[in-house]
């Protein structure tokens, strides 16, 4: 089975280092020259399945908003997988991605999982472990991992997808 294509988004400030951006800046002024559109606006692709990982700790005021842009905003992706990861939150972060579930899935699949307590005998800082536990049970060829506090504009999901497919990468992370 191939290695699904990792995509990564992220809120904080430093998580993709300059280089990143001037190399993702290259690529699309390269694309935009070539073909005379937007990235946002490139081809639907056949047969596309997509996973998208949203990991959470203590995420009840952003968990909906996440959750609910990604199912409304994956236009041009054929096949979608939406997995919440709890990494042992205090707060109601699950009963609020439950009531997302129940009301926004849509034929879409929606799992909403705990990622259980992290091993003794192992050292895993921040969210790794959500993500971790998460990425076992995904099924997309495409797999995006998204903060809790991202929100999706329309055909955000599949512009990067498209890039990724256009520029042949392994990984992009924004």
């Amino acid at each position: 089975m191939p290695v699904p294509l990792m995509l990564m988004a992220s809120s904080a400030v430093g998580a993709v280092s300059w280089f990143g951006y001037h190399q993702m800046y290259q690529s699309r002024r390269k694309f935009w020259k070539e073909t005379g559109e937007r990235v946002k606006r490139a081809p639907k692709a056949e047969g596309l399945k997509v996973s998208v990982v949203i990991p959470c700790y203590n995420e009840e005021e952003n968990i909906e908003a996440c959750v609910v842009s990604v199912l409304e905003h994956c236009d041009g992706i054929d096949s979608l997988q939406v997995i919440v990861v709890d990494d042992m939150s205090q707060d109601k972060t699950i009963e609020v991605a439950t009531k997302v579930q129940q009301t926004h899935a849509k034929g879409h699949l929606l799992t909403i999982m705990s990622a259980g307590p992290r091993p003794t005998n192992e050292v895993w800082l921040g969210k790794c472990w959500a993500v971790y536990q998460a990425s076992k049970h995904c099924t997309g060829d495409y797999i995006t991992f998204l903060d809790c506090d991202v929100k999706l504009k329309p055909g955000g999901l599949q512009a990067a997808v498209q890039t990724a497919i256009h520029e042949d990468c392994d990984l992009l992370s924004g």
